[in-house]
């Protein structure tokens, strides 16, 4: 197995001081919305995630301030390891890598990952217009500060949680495509944090949720005995009444 880590040469080109919400930088090269970097200093270093980009200026407003002060010419990195594996890995749940890396101060830490090896991908295309598409209020319910990117993957993790308590290793195939499902669950999670007085229809949505899961897995081929033969399996047939 070998391990790759992101190599990023941006930089802070002005100064940046604690509470600032956007910062200049001289390159914006590789730098995605909403995904996470650590901005370094000599004594401290911070992770951060992009909300917006300015092209033009090469200004990047971040989603929450800065808690330290960086002066100009201190550095990003990226958070982000690739692990590749040289061999197949057997069909498993709940595989373990044990890392070992120096951290900032050079302090040697140890953390263990797990990973998951599947003949199948579960797959997500779930954004704010299909969950806006569900939902013509979710904007105005996502609340102020909320990192839409974090809520997926959050919610995602759940959704792929669910299948694997619900299919035994082995039996789906291909490419398992549950955008709608996810985007049921995000509203369900936007409408726990709304108040108490919208339980009732969190509810709701976890039901569609349900639905939406189960016609999916349900329509897909499978490999019942692990044995390479498909089969169709748990077709049923269902009708949507809806009040208009």
């Amino acid at each position: 197995m070998s391990a790759t880590k992101q190599s990023l040469t941006n930089g802070i080109n002005v100064a940046a001081y604690a509470g600032d919400n956007s910062i200049f930088v001289d390159s914006l090269t590789s730098l995605r919305i909403n995904s996470l970097y650590a901005i370094k200093n000599s004594t401290y270093e911070q992770l951060i995630s992009i909300a917006k980009i300015n092209p033009s200026t090469k200004e990047i407003t971040l989603h929450r301030p800065l808690t330290q002060d960086f002066a100009s010419g201190s550095l990003f990195s990226s958070p982000t390891i690739t692990f590749t594996f040289p061999n197949p890995v057997t069909f498993q749940l709940g595989n373990r890598i044990e890392v070992h890396y120096h951290d900032f101060y050079n302090d040697e830490q140890i953390e263990t990952l797990s990973f998951n090896s599947l003949p199948y991908g579960l797959k997500t295309d779930a954004s704010i217009e299909t969950v806006s598409a569900l939902d013509g209020q979710f904007m105005q319910k996502l609340n102020i500060g909320m990192n839409f990117e974090a809520l997926k993957q959050a919610t995602w993790e759940m959704v792929v949680a669910r299948v694997h308590s619900n299919k035994e290793l082995g039996t789906l195939v291909g490419t398992v495509n549950l955008t709608n499902a996810h985007s049921f669950m995000i509203l369900a999670q936007v409408a726990q944090s709304a108040g108490p007085e919208y339980l009732e229809y969190r509810s709701s949505l976890l039901r569609r949720f349900d639905e939406e899961l189960k016609s999916t897995l349900s329509a897909l081929q499978t490999f019942g005995t692990e044995d390479g033969v498909t089969k169709q399996k748990d077709w049923f047939m269902y009708i949507d009444i809806a009040r208009g």
